[in-house]
């Protein structure tokens, strides 16, 4: 019995320990019974949960003080036990009753009819797990943890990520299987071995190339550190690497420099002036060192530049004082052959006199001449660029990898309305019409994989005021040296003009084809510069019973014209030409030609019958040059018809005038004969009345007789020859004429005059007629002045006949053409009111107009045109 309670004493006592141990570690037990679900809970666990000991709880209400993000997780894995009977072990954040968050550890299994577990409070190891954990994988250097069997327990994100691996994919394994090592069999054999030196308690380091993501091979410093237990003994490995590529590379540069590249080594000893350089310092000014000796200081004061020493005296100095650590100076030296070489020294003060002052010197001397040269090449180009730059008459712009503005010109400001600044702020895709973006970026996207070099495209701006801009855009690439993106060249062409133009001559295109298919009664032809039809309206399928697809592509000339009318005027536009002319020239010279452009010509109709027609030809030219010809017909058959009656009616009426005027004359000759005898013999019979009767009918009858001769004149006017008429002899004919009058007192004067195509007696008679108006409607005693001009145009000649006569009043501009039509009564001015309608009726003949002018002082100007 004494046994028994000793027993218990002794277990009540571990009890007692082992509550204190758990109150200590923050662990309480739990208990629930599933045959009610539930729960039973230490102390501990209420103080955990903040709530008061006596509170009655079940499952449901339990995993309700769970953190939302975790209750699934304890839900499932409580009913994973209770259904499988399989333990759990989690950890995962507690939500209080007093709404504080705590880290905890739930443990659990099954036994029987009921589940027990621990549940503890790991909030201040949690708090340093993570605190160790943003330490651990903050590091730039690259540390894990190994096991003694060479197992990776834990690696730190900087390791896994520069590899570009996940932590899934290393920990677990055996150390020198994972992806760093495994860039050669060698490096994982070296590392097996210095592992188990390792595990000997030696503590190694060694430069070794690992690899990093996508197998690029990086040198780093690696260590291998054993970390001991209490007793000593090795318990874990901490492998631990630094790269240090930049330091390996610049050892390995400045090795090969020291080792024969093009970069000489000079040392001076700052107190004495002793100086060493080497052979390839020597060689960069053309000498051997035998050629330089005796070396010092002096040497080089002797070969560099005189203006380089004061500068390179400021840096030397810099440096000892200690103001600055490193001697850089770029320097010109004198070359043996007599140029100057650019060299750049760089050099360090390495050793110090005990008082502080420099001894010993030593730097390197790098021949530079070719990089100052293109240094110089590359100053001039960006000066251009940068001038072409801001100065192009065109947009241009330096985009980067994202589409933002880095730097504009002030012509893409001008086109977009946006200021430089404003610029900048912005991305392309901004300003960019949305329906031309995707196009952009797509050309944009294939520039980028390299499957074209630049691109082309039309596209549209919003300019800052709200209207749309049409450009050209033009975009190539700058990359880097290693093939990186720098940014992007844009050109930006303002085409918005040309746009609205091409938009405003689609819109009169559409128009004119309505309006060319509209006008049934004229043919319009389109074709190119060789006659070869591209497209005619519906006035050519009316007119001339042709389709568009009978006559497209088809030779105009041969089709629609006979074949000897075009004979013919090539022949008469090859007179003043050399050679046979081309059909393009053909057409051209008819298009320009005033004697051809609007001629009658010959068609062949579809049916085989034939078509008088008025025919224009006007060629459209595109940047300055012909290219394509309109054939503008209409039909003249009916108007040829009435012409040839008219002909006939005209040439009927003058021999009716002819005859009638011939006939009239000999009446007329029988009453003055009579009353001529009549006045002679019986005047002093007849009375002072009777003889005022007969010299009124002597007057009349001879002014009837002035009518009809002027009339018959008029009837033979309004025919012209084609021969030379040299208006210059002519003229003078008419002033002698005028001169050699007595009863005439004019001055008649003349400019220059022409030779043109015609017959003399048509200009004899419009020459006379004007002059004898200026003549004729004088001021009483005033001297008649007469002065005949001409003026040379591009198709016509142009003719003044100007007088200082009394005038015509504007108000009688179409009267005084008019025949028969009379200004002044017979009284004042004799005439019979048909000379100025001969003038109008001869220059009508040659296809010209005349008008008159009237003179603010007095006087009349007439002018009149005649065609070239």
């Amino acid at each position: 019995m004494e046994q028994n309670n000793s027993l218990i004493d002794e277990l009540n006592e571990k009890i007692a320990l082992l509550e204190e141990i758990q109150n200590i570690n923050q662990i309480g037990h739990w208990e629930l019974y599933l045959d009610n679900n539930k729960v039973k809970w230490s102390e501990m666990v209420y103080d955990i949960h903040e709530l008061p000991h006596n509170t009655d709880l079940d499952k449901t209400q339990g995993i309700s003080f769970y953190h939302p993000d975790y209750q699934e997780l304890v839900s499932k894995a409580v009913e994973n036990c209770i259904i499988n009977a399989e333990p759990f072990n989690i950890e995962c954040i507690l939500i209080t009753d007093k709404n504080n968050e705590k880290w905890v550890r739930s443990k659990g299994r099954k036994k029987g009819n009921r589940l027990i577990g621990s549940f503890q409070d790991i909030t201040d190891l949690k708090n340093q797990e993570l605190k160790f954990k943003g330490i651990f994988n903050s590091t730039f250097t690259f540390i894990g943890f190994l096991d003694t069997t060479g197992i990776l327990l834990e690696a730190n994100d900087t390791a896994v990520n520069l590899a570009g691996i996940k932590h899934s994919d290393v920990i677990g394994k055996y150390f020198w299987d994972c992806y760093w090592w495994q860039i050669s069999k060698h490096t994982q054999e070296e590392l097996k071995v210095n592992f188990q030196k390792a595990l000997s308690g030696e503590a190694l380091e060694y430069e070794v190339v690992v690899w990093i993501a996508n197998k690029t091979p990086i040198t780093i410093l690696f260590t291998l550190k054993p970390i001991f237990d209490d007793n000593g003994k090795v318990i874990y490995i901490l492998p631990e690497g630094r790269p240090v590529q930049e330091l390996v590379d610049a050892r390995r540069r400045f090795k090969s420099v020291l080792e024969g590249t093009n970069v000489g080594t000079w040392e001076w000893n700052v107190q004495t002036g002793e100086t060493i350089f080497n052979e390839r310092w020597a060689s960069i000014v053309g000498y051997t060192l035998e050629e330089l000796a005796p070396i010092s200081i002096e040497t080089w004061i002797k070969l560099a530049h005189p203006d380089d020493l004061e500068e390179s005296g400021k840096r030397l100095t810099a440096c000892f004082e200690k103001k600055s650590e490193f001697y850089e100076f770029e320097a010109r030296i004198k070359h043996k052959e007599g140029h100057w070489v650019w060299v750049y020294d760089r050099g360090k003060v390495f050793e110090w006199t005990d008082d502080g002052k420099p001894l010993w010197m030593y730097g390197t001397h790098e021949d530079i001449t070719e990089y100052k040269h293109s240094e110089e090449a590359l100053r001039v180009s960006e000066e251009a660029f940068r001038g072409n730059f801001e100065n192009a008459a065109v947009g241009m712009a330096i985009i980067s990898p994202k589409g933002q503005w880095l730097k504009v010109n002030k012509k893409i400001c001008e086109i977009v309305g946006y200021s430089d600044e404003e610029l900048m702020q912005l991305a392309f895709q901004d300003i960019t019409h949305p329906e031309d973006l995707d196009i952009d970026l797509g050309l944009l996207n294939e520039l980028i994989e390299g499957k074209r070099d630049h691109y082309e495209m039309e596209k549209r701006y919003f300019h800052k005021a709200g209207h749309i801009v049409y450009i050209i855009l033009a975009v190539s690439m700058v990359k880097d040296e290693n093939g990186n993106i720098l940014n992007f060249i844009s050109q930006i062409v303002d085409i918005t003009p040309l746009k609205l133009t091409e938009m405003r001559l689609k819109t009169l295109l559409e128009e004119n084809r309505a309006l060319m298919d509209a006008t049934t009664e004229v043919a319009f032809i389109s074709t190119n510069e060789e006659g070869i039809i591209e497209d005619i309206n519906i006035g050519v399928e009316k007119l001339l019973g042709y389709t568009s697809d009978q006559v497209n592509g088809q030779s105009m000339i041969d089709l629609l014209f006979l074949h000897k009318e075009w004979e013919e005027t090539s022949n008469a536009l090859v007179k003043n030409r050399s050679g046979k002319l081309e059909t393009r020239e053909l057409l051209y010279a008819l298009a320009n030609e005033s004697k051809y452009k609007n001629r009658e010509w010959t068609f062949k109709k579809a049916d085989g019958s034939i078509m008088d027609g008025l025919v224009s030809v006007t060629v459209i030219f595109f940047e300055g040059k012909p290219t394509k010809y309109l054939v503008a017909a209409t039909n003249i058959s009916h108007i040829k018809f009435i012409q040839a009656q008219l002909k006939q009616k005209n040439e009927e009426l003058e021999q009716f005038a002819y005859i009638a005027a011939h006939d009239m004359k000999e009446p007329l000759r029988g009453i003055t004969t009579y009353l001529s005898m009549l006045q002679k013999k019986y005047s002093d019979r007849l009375d002072e009345k009777a003889n005022l009767y007969i010299n009124n009918a002597y007057d009349n009858a001879n002014r009837m007789k002035t009518l009809i001769t002027d009339i018959l004149d008029f009837s033979k006017t309004g025919v012209v020859g084609d021969q030379p008429v040299n208006l210059n002899n002519l003229l003078d004919s008419i002033i002698y004429n005028y001169q050699a009058d007595v009863n005439t007192n004019a001055i008649i004067s003349r400019s220059k005059m022409p030779i043109l195509k015609g017959d003399a007696s048509s200009f004899i008679q419009l020459f006379t007629n004007l002059i004898n108006n200026g003549i004729k409607y004088q001021p009483k005693g005033q001297t008649p002045e007469i002065k005949i001009e001409v003026a040379e145009s591009e198709k016509w000649w142009a003719f003044t006949v100007a007088d200082n006569g009394i005038g015509i009043a504007p108000e009688h501009q179409n009267r005084v053409f008019e025949i028969f039509k009379r200004l002044h009564t017979e009284s004042e001015y004799t005439g019979t009111g048909i000379g100025l309608a001969t003038c109008k009726k001869i220059v009508a003949a040659y296809g010209g107009k005349i008008w008159f002018e009237p003179v603010a002082s007095r006087g009349t100007i007439f002018k009149f045109t005649i065609p070239k």
